[in-house]
């Protein structure tokens, strides 16, 4: 059993419509799930695909996304899926954006449009490096809108990995800022 508002794993006496003790109400987004819990084979194939270059990684990982999408309530309501932005010089070090590349896959398995409605303007410090309240004082002023409007009223925020949810929470700022309702966040694994 997950939280049904951040995803992250309850003990089985939970029920599905309980949030978790560590659920942040502060956060921005209206519900996230994974595909995948955390785990040492979890992480070897995230750090393979983002740092490996293993772009074949993507589209597993995209099919699994969308089959744990299938078993949401909210999937009929999405217009739009939105990757979380990498910053320029990042994506030039690694030589792909892997949300935007996600975002893609799952977009096509879902038949849904991709909007990169985001742009992050400060080349941030990596978030796996950095605690808690880092992470939030790393990320802020560093998102920003890439279009005008986002012209759509609830999305799907998508990105490799979730752990704090600090990067989903500010993304969902920016996209209700920009007057997004709300905004869904899935990720390949928690």
């Amino acid at each position: 059993t997950t939280c049904r508002h951040c995803g992250m794993p309850m003990g089985p006496h939970r029920t599905r419509t309980e949030t978790c003790p560590e659920c942040d109400a502060s956060a921005r987004y209206t519900r996230a799930c994974a595909a995948v819990r955390w785990n040492a084979a979890v992480a070897e194939l995230v750090h393979a695909y983002k740092f490996g270059r293993e772009f074949s990684l993507a589209r597993p990982m995209a099919q699994a996304m969308a089959m744990r999408l299938r078993e949401e309530d909210f999937l009929d309501t999405v217009e739009a899926v939105v990757p979380v932005p990498l910053h320029p010089a990042r994506r030039q070090e690694r030589g792909f954006d892997q949300a935007r590349l996600l975002a893609r896959r799952v977009a096509r398995e879902l038949r849904l449009p991709v909007r990169c409605a985001l742009r992050r303007v400060v080349d941030t410090r990596p978030q796996s490096l950095l605690g808690g309240e880092e992470r939030r004082r790393n990320l802020r002023d560093a998102l920003a809108p890439a279009i005008k409007a986002a012209g759509f009223r609830a999305c799907l925020l998508v990105d490799d990995v979730m752990t704090t949810g600090t990067t989903v929470s500010e993304c969902s700022a920016v996209l209700r800022d920009m007057g997004v309702e709300r905004v869904y966040a899935v990720t390949f694994a928690r």
